[in-house]
């Protein structure tokens, strides 16, 4: 932009006005360049936590009167699996159930190994375009972009 030329005429255009804005519009320009690799760096940045963190937090199943939690923080005095009943203040190990309902236990654990076999961990997507208006707005209410 910043080296485009224009054939000169005779009821053209005034050239310093031109080249003005043409200055203006590259500066512009560039720095919408540099905020898209900030952002895309950030983006990257953020899916590296995300694989980072998807085994370290919890995972859980909730029917109607159960809520089964497999906790993989490894934060300590934190069951690795707890049951909980629905409705109930949750107080980690103290309110664990699943030594007095280990059939429960059992069948929630097995449908979360089932659901998780069928939907193995993937690797994050690397975004190729801009963001919509959408996905700006909600990157910007999580606190991700300033």
């Amino acid at each position: 932009m910043r080296k485009q030329e224009f054939r000169r005429a005779v009821r053209g255009f005034d050239c310093e006005e031109v080249r003005a804005f043409l200055t203006t519009v590259a500066d512009e320009y560039e720095a919408v360049l540099i905020d898209n690799k900030q952002l895309r760096e950030r983006i990257l940045e953020q899916d590296q936590k995300i694989v980072e963190y998807r085994d370290m937090e919890k995972i859980g199943a909730y029917a109607s009167k159960w809520n089964f939690i497999v906790s993989r923080d490894g934060h300590g005095g934190v069951s690795p699996r707890e049951l909980q009943r629905v409705g109930r203040t949750e107080n980690g190990s103290r309110t664990d159930l699943a030594q007095r309902f280990p059939r429960v236990a059992g069948e929630l654990a097995a449908y979360l190994e089932q659901w998780e076999r069928a939907h193995p961990k993937a690797r994050p997507t690397l975004r190729r375009g801009a963001l919509s208006p959408d996905e700006d707005g909600q990157l910007r209410a999580l606190g991700y972009l300033p």
